[in-house]
């Protein structure tokens, strides 16, 4: 046997890598930066996530900001033109109520007062009727389905008793 100094066996690329199966081993760089860069890079990525977080959080705010300031806008456009509307119907109104007074008092003979006395009196019956039957409504309408089903079921054994009794 010859005994040769072979020379021992590459175990290592060039890079300082051991590779057998074409893999590095635990704990070295997968792209050939040491672990230090990729610690720098993460710092990096999570200061720009965190810049993106606060873009995004000014855009909600700023949006909200913009909603509120429509709603606001609309909302005041809202009452002056209530506003507008009231005026409008009251002018409408009096006029109307001058008009019945004028054509009350020729109807009376020319006597003005007598014309705005029953023009006053005939409104003042309006309004007290249509009070009357607007709280007449809102009592109606304020019955539950509970009660009105109460009351069907109560209609319901009356009858019944009452048939019993004719037995």
């Amino acid at each position: 046997m010859r005994s040769e100094k072979r020379p021992p066996p590459k175990a290592f690329s060039g890079d300082g890598h051991f590779r057998t199966n074409g893999t590095p081993p635990p704990g070295a760089p997968l792209d050939g930066k040491p672990p230090t860069d990729a610690i720098k890079d993460f710092v990096l990525e999570l200061k720009a996530l965190r810049r993106y977080g606060m873009d995004l959080v000014a855009a909600r705010v700023g949006r909200t900001r913009a909603k509120l300031k429509l709603f606001l806008v609309l909302a005041c456009l809202g009452v002056v033109a209530a506003f507008v509307v009231l005026a409008a119907a009251a002018v409408a109104t009096a006029l109307l109520l001058q008009g019945l007074a004028g054509g009350l008092a020729a109807a009376f003979g020319g006597h003005p007062w007598l014309g705005d006395l029953a023009a006053g009196a005939l409104t003042i019956g309006c309004l007290a009727a249509g009070g009357w039957i607007t709280v007449k409504w809102v009592q109606r309408a304020r019955k539950t389905k509970t009660e009105i089903r109460k009351e069907a079921e109560e209609r319901d054994q009356a009858k019944v008793l009452a048939e019993g009794l004719t037995r």
